[in-house]
């Protein structure tokens, strides 16, 4: 087994286990460490299982809580929110945690939003503005490019506005 350490600038700490490949790692603003752990495979693209973890500090627990699908880019916002992408029934898509509601001890599943099913998509990079929206990239179901869109909490608009290219970044 490999370890995931953290090293405070003093000590170091040993947070989490893994088999295969950590990566996608991402700070929370209430000092949380959110990553991705691809247990099957050495590379993070080759579609086998992922799960997206987050260590309080304290503990590592499992944020997906999905073990034999994929999920990944996880990214939390100024507020404590986490996002990240997800495959679940064979369908990707964008969930977000409130970073608050819980059960058992392990984020509340029940609670998760999935904000833009018919949006999402494998390449789905994800984004917390500064201004707290989510931007990602995306197609509709008929749409012949990318186009970036983003999330206010309540609906998903496309900023690129250039539906005749492929946008990104």
């Amino acid at each position: 087994n490999k370890s995931l350490l953290l090293w405070d600038g003093k000590d170091i700490f040993d947070i989490y286990d893994y088999q295969q490949h950590v990566n996608e790692i991402s700070w929370g603003p209430n000092n949380q460490l959110a990553f991705t752990d691809f247990s099957n495979s050495y590379s993070p693209n080759d579609g086998d299982p992922s799960e997206v973890f987050i260590w309080d500090g304290n503990v590592t627990i499992s944020a997906s809580q999905n073990p034999t699908d994929e999920d990944r880019f996880p990214v939390w916002s100024k507020d404590g929110r986490l996002a990240f992408l997800s495959v679940r029934n064979k369908e990707h898509d964008i969930l977000v945690w409130d970073g608050k509601s819980k059960n058992n001890g392990f984020p509340d599943t029940n609670t998760f939003l999935n904000i833009a099913p018919d949006l999402t998509h494998y390449y789905s990079d994800l984004t917390w503005t500064n201004s707290g929206t989510l931007t990602f990239e995306g197609s509709g179901k008929w749409d012949l490019s990318i186009q970036i869109y983003e999330w206010d909490g309540q609906t998903t608009t496309n900023i690129s506005q250039n539906p005749l290219n492929n946008n990104g970044g």
